[in-house]
Formats: structure tokens, sequence, C-alpha cells
């Protein structure tokens, strides 16, 4: 079984700051359900690891994932790791995708250049490069990649931007969340 966890902070009433949402997949039904919506007033890691608790007790201890994914909030991976030490823990793509876009914007890189490196085969790629290669050749990959793509579509690379961005993506997500985290 695989456990999904997400906080959303959109749509939650006063006076919570974000619901937790915990979903399962079952493999042999192929069925995907959403099993808790928690109201929660912080997103400290504590707070993370008891709603866990209370989701594993009210499954009357019978709660066991093979894999969990989360988004990247570093207390909720925390809480999964502390409750889950047998599962293997991954991030989710569409946070990791979702993180890297708004960084492009943050940057001020232009619209056409992100959108050629958010378009499939941009920087999705750095998700599925072997964990050990992702710093030594899937970046670099991907940096030329893009690049190329500007060229060929008659837009300015914004060089100094893309550094930028490219120093955030090797502190964030290879350091920071490195790829043994999965992604």
């Amino acid at each position: 079984m695989t456990l999904f966890v997400d906080g959303t902070f959109r749509c939650v009433p006063q006076p919570f700051y974000q619901c937790v949402v915990i979903m399962v997949h079952d493999q042999a039904s192929d069925c995907f359900l959403s099993v808790f919506y928690v109201l929660c007033s912080s997103k400290e890691s504590d707070m993370y690891w008891n709603v866990i608790d209370h989701v594993i007790q009210a499954t009357d201890q019978k709660l066991n994932p093979a894999k969990a994914i989360c988004d990247f909030e570093s207390g909720l991976i925390k809480a999964v790791l502390t409750q889950f030490p047998d599962a293997k823990v991954s991030g989710c793509y569409f946070h990791f995708k979702q993180a890297l876009g708004r960084q492009m914007k943050k940057l001020q890189i232009s619209a056409p250049e992100i959108k050629i490196a958010m378009a499939p085969g941009g920087v999705d790629v750095l998700a599925v490069v072997d964990k050990d290669k992702v710093a030594v050749q899937g970046t670099p990959y991907v940096r030329k990649l893009i690049r190329e793509e500007c060229v060929e579509e008659g837009l300015t690379y914004s060089y100094h931007k893309w550094e930028s961005f490219w120093s955030y993506f090797n502190r964030q997500w290879v350091h920071r969340y490195a790829p043994t985290c999965g992604m």
C-alpha cells in the first residue's frame, strides 16, 4: 500500500492553519481513497507526528505502508520517516515541479523560457535521473537543453538568472532534499 500525505493551506476555515489530507492507494484494487482530512493549527514536526499517530491509532495499528509520498515540508518528512521507518519515502513530483516553477518566476526568468524549462523533457528529467548522476550529469544536460531550446526559439537566454536558478536547485534539491529522498 502507498500512503499519500499532503497539506493544503488555501481552503481552511478559521482558526485553522492547514488541512492535512491522507490518501491511500491499494495496488490490488488500483483504488485511490482519501481516508482522513485533518484540520491543523501549525506545520511543525510534532503536529505532523501527532496527525500520523492518530491515523495509526484509528486504523488499529494496521497502517504499514510500503511507500509514502508527501510534499517537501521538512516537519512532515521527519514525521513520516519516524512513524514509518520501513516505508520508502518519496517527495511528490507535482510539488517538486511547482517549486521549480515558482523559483523561476521569483527570479523573473521570462515566461517563454519557463515554458521551455517546464515542458516535458525539461527540468522534469531531473526527477528520474539516477540519484548519483543528478549533479554531475543531469543538471548540466538539462541546462544545455534549455539554453539550446531558447536559441532555437529565438529567445535571449537569461544567463545570470539561470545561474541563480541552478544555484538554488543545487542548494535546495541536491543538498537539502538529496535525491535519496526521492522525487
